[in-house]
């Protein structure tokens, strides 16, 4: 569970909720929580107002899904390395 969602939970929301609390679809709380989208600088505050949190917990539960974010894209990226490597016939 992201820290997202865990402020969402802790706040006892539901994601239809939580998005109609902020001013947004249902999806997009689904997709700040999975890491494919980031909210912006007035959906923190709406975050932070309905999840009855700082904006500080909320950008660091974003600093959170975009490190873990950036930790799987480099694992994908070395992978790719080491398959491109091996397919030359070189040693990683």
């Amino acid at each position: 569970m992201t820290e997202l969602k865990r402020l969402r939970c802790m706040a006892r929301m539901t994601q239809v909720t939580a998005a109609g609390l902020i001013g947004v679809h249902q999806s997009q709380v689904s997709r700040w929580e999975a890491g494919s989208s980031i909210p912006d600088i007035a959906s923190i505050v709406a975050i932070s107002k309905a999840y009855g949190c700082s904006t500080d917990e909320v950008e660091s539960a974003i600093t959170e899904i975009l490190e873990n974010k950036k930790r799987r894209l480099e694992a994908e990226l070395e992978r790719r390395m080491r398959d491109k490597l091996k397919a030359e016939g070189r040693s990683a």
